[in-house]
């Protein structure tokens, strides 16, 4: 498994918990800032979590905390992409 791979996977691992993930995607200061439920165990979450949304595993819901839009990626209870693979890899 390659790391990319790797760390989707743990990504993913910690979305299962109920985790969630909030992205400022309003134009200021705080642009393309993102934050979490608890401490997310990957480095460099935001091309996972663009990977992840564009695959359909991950959804969002937009929110707005003081005026500034917020977009809040979360795993939806009922995935039924997650029984295949999820890793990106081809099955051997």
């Amino acid at each position: 498994m390659n790391n990319f791979a790797k760390r989707k996977t743990q990504l993913l691992d910690w979305f299962k918990k109920g985790n969630i993930i909030e992205r400022c995607s309003e134009p200021g200061p705080v642009f393309g800032k993102f934050s979490g439920t608890e401490a997310c165990p990957v480095s460099g979450i935001e091309p996972l979590t663009a990977r992840l949304f564009r695959d359909g595993i991950l959804k969002y819901k937009t929110f707005y905390s003081y005026g500034i839009r917020w977009e809040k990626y979360y795993l939806p209870e009922t995935s039924g992409k997650l029984s295949g693979n999820v890793s990106g890899e081809q099955s051997k």
